[in-house]
């Protein structure tokens, strides 16, 4: 009887990222498991082997390790919340010594397999899960995971698209693991045929890591102007005459297929316009929220103080904790929601506690803080706005913005969707600024391809909910709306909820919703928060912690996945941060090939 396929995570797992995913500048080399949103599930080995290597950092991959298997096979487990006892107790010691967050470690540990290796979390960067790599013994070349585990997908690719782009033409092709479908990812293998004959074929098999190879991404999968957001353009370098007919074959790792018939049309896909706008220069200092404690999945008790920086990124390298007598103290940073993280083993909580924080500009910040409490609090930020505008003062800039808008042909305006409804805040004062920044003015915009998207939901909701209705809460957004909602809070430690004008936010591309759902009766469904929440549990990232603490309840959690799974099925993805807020993209993605509606009102 054959042995059964190897499970990370002890039990079933769904991919959430695919191995050659499209990164922008670099395919993904590994996969990547979802957790449900948990820390703590238990990595096991995969055979008897070592752990050769571990780290401990603040990005990238986090805390990870790099365990050499029996057939002398390099397996890269990263974005861990916490090292097996034995890995653990040498890493802190490594880290006292250099009095650096940061550390890497060249080991000879044994495990059996199925020993507990390390427990998973969101190190480095993203939601809890688990990224897998598999490399081959030098380390120079990754290998598809898949082939030697139980990779779960339920869902088969969706073939979007053909076009003719440059030398030949490329295909649009987004694959899901499983729904609600919100992590589109890449594809196994792709197969075309023209009258019977495969004239392409590829597999994503293997990667090298040499940045050589890795650059072919440019030319491989394809940046261009497109209408739908969620996908892969695969670019095939065959010359095929306009109007001919290809067939595509189009398969995942777990062998679901999908077959479409095109016939290439003549208008050929142009490349990508990049904003080529220098950033602006970064002149604010980090920020600090409200300290709370919090007991982690291992029953350690944490310090944790939430951190926000505005343009250029916190620099690790110049963070320092210390105590009243200046001794150096272990911290973590935990990446989602941003948050510097000491632990009650290496700090008594009772006493002062220093911090020093500098970004990657220069720009630097302290605070001295004391964790006294003994039992978990979770604080709801309270907003105080400014005192209320007079309310003419927006109405000629917003009417003049909407002038703008109604004449650039790539937007329009939101209507004729049966069930949905616009109920702005912002056109009122009863919104967080204490402004009335629409002047009254309950008009929504979206660009023409996130208007698509939401008439895919709105069908998918009438299917399934035929009394529920959409509520509009905001759409497309001018930039003096933008500049005002970041001026409220502007030096406070809620500043990066709201996207700098300068930087542009996604509803300033027409690319971003904010939505909620109306019951049977006309009623707001009860989502546990309101819209434009600042609290820690406003969005998925929270979740988990705010129902174990009483502060949501299984309905509510489930009153958000019904409105996530809707707005998915038309390609929106949520912000972890936010119920409410749902983008048409990836936000770097927008930017790239998307243009605001210039020139906006000053």
């Amino acid at each position: 009887m054959a042995a059964p396929p190897y499970q990370p995570l002890g039990k079933t797992a769904y991919l959430t990222s695919s191995f050659g995913e499209n990164r922008g500048t670099r395919y993904h080399a590994g996969i990547d498991f979802s957790t449900d949103m948990e820390e703590g599930w238990p990595v096991v080995a995969p055979s008897n082997g070592i752990v050769e290597f571990a780290a401990r950092g603040a990005f990238g991959y986090g805390r990870y390790i790099k365990f050499k298997a029996s057939d002398e096979h390099i397996w890269v487990f990263a974005h861990l919340a916490e090292f097996n006892r034995k890995i653990d107790t040498l890493i802190r010691k490594e880290m006292l010594k250099k009095e650096k967050p940061s550390v890497q470690l060249t080991l000879k540990i044994p495990f059996k397999k199925g020993d507990t290796l390390a427990y998973s979390g969101s190190t480095g960067i993203g939601n809890p899960h688990l990224h897998i790599e598999r490399r081959i013994p030098d380390g120079k070349v990754a290998l598809n995971p898949c082939k030697k585990m139980k990779c779960t997908d339920t869902i088969a690719p969706y073939i979007l698209d053909a076009a003719p782009y440059d030398s030949g033409f490329a295909v649009k092709i987004v694959d899901y693991s499983r729904e609600p479908l919100e992590n589109p990812m890449s594809i196994y293998s792709l197969d075309i045929y023209q009258n019977k004959k495969r004239i392409f074929s590829k597999k994503y098999d293997s990667l090298s890591f040499a940045p050589k190879d890795m650059a072919k991404i440019k030319d491989d999968l394809l940046s261009v102007e497109d209408a739908d957001t969620v996908s892969d353009w695969h670019f095939i370098n065959a010359k095929i005459k306009a109007n001919s007919t290809i067939l595509a074959v189009a398969k995942d790792f777990a062998d679901n297929v999908s077959k479409k018939e095109f016939q290439l049309k003549p208008d050929t896909l142009k490349p990508a316009i990049k904003d080529s706008t220098p950033a602006p220069p970064d002149t604010l200092p980090p920020a600090f929220g409200t300290v709370y404690l919090k007991t982690d999945f291992a029953g350690k008790q944490q310090c944790r103080i939430p951190v926000l920086d505005s343009l250029s990124g916190l620099d690790f390298n110049s963070v320092d904790f210390r105590d009243k007598n200046n001794k150096w103290i272990i911290f973590d940073y935990d990446s989602d929601p941003k948050e510097l993280v000491v632990e009650k083993r290496d700090f008594d909580f009772n006493e002062l506690l220093k911090i020093k924080l500098c970004d990657k500009a220069g720009n630097c910040a302290e605070r001295e803080v004391k964790c006294l409490s003994q039992n978990d609090t979770f604080p709801l930020p309270l907003f105080v706005p400014q005192k209320p505008a007079k309310p003419l003062t927006f109405c000629t800039a917003q009417k003049e913005w909407i002038a703008v808008v109604e004449k650039f042909e790539d937007w329009e305006e939101i209507r004729g969707i049966s069930n949905l409804l616009i109920r702005m805040p912002y056109a009122t004062f009863d919104n967080f600024s204490g402004h009335n920044l629409y002047c009254g003015i309950q008009r929504a915009f979206l660009h023409k391809d996130a208007v698509r998207m939401l008439r895919v939901s709105a069908r998918f909701l009438k299917e399934l909910k035929p009394n529920y209705k959409f509520i509009v809460f905001d759409a497309a957004r001018a930039n003096h709306a933008q500049e005002m909602l970041r001026a409220a809070v502007r030096g406070t430690p809620w500043q990066s909820f709201v996207a700098s004008p300068s930087k542009g936010s996604i509803h300033a591309y027409g690319m971003a919703l904010d939505i909620g759902l109306l019951n049977e009766k006309g009623e707001l469904l009860d989502m546990g928060l309101p819209y434009d929440s600042f609290a820690f549990y406003a969005g998925k990232s929270g979740e988990k912690q705010a129902l174990e603490q009483g502060l949501l309840t299984e309905v509510q959690i489930e009153n958000r996945n019904f409105l996530r799974y809707v707005m998915g099925r038309g390609g929106w993805i949520n912000l972890p941060s936010e119920w409410w807020h749902f983008n048409a993209a990836p936000g770097d993605s927008i930017r790239a090939r998307y243009v605001q509606p210039l020139p906006l009102p000053q």
